[in-house]
């Protein structure tokens, strides 16, 4: 069973909140990875640092990734996987550009919570 949270309002209710927190057993998360999507900023844009603390507020260590720089073995340990809006097409780009497409399909099917 693939475990996949769709949310256009990120953390904004607690209803969000509980579904997401529901994925895992947030004993076993070691960390969860944060895909970087913005044009300019990258890991230092505002709403990226804002989602990382409000995911660590969820008592989750989070590890910011950024497709295009970071070493894709992050993903492969990661016990969770979030996606930030926003930039889709780019995102997508990036995925490509990266050769990751593959690789997260791999986890999803693997059951990483996403």
């Amino acid at each position: 069973m693939t475990k996949i949270l769709l949310s256009s309002r990120a953390f904004s209710n607690q209803r969000i909140i509980s579904a997401f927190s529901f994925l895992f057993n947030s004993n076993s998360v070691d960390y969860a990875v944060l895909i970087v999507n913005s044009t300019k900023e990258r890991k230092k844009s505002p709403r990226i640092i804002e989602l990382q603390h409000e995911i660590k507020n969820l008592g989750l260590n989070v590890k910011l990734f950024d497709v295009l720089k970071d070493n894709p073995a992050v993903l492969e340990q990661a016990k969770a996987i979030i996606f930030n809006g926003g930039y889709e097409f780019l995102l997508l780009h990036d995925l490509k550009k990266a050769n990751l497409i593959n690789k997260i399909r791999l986890l999803i099917t693997a059951n990483i919570p996403v």
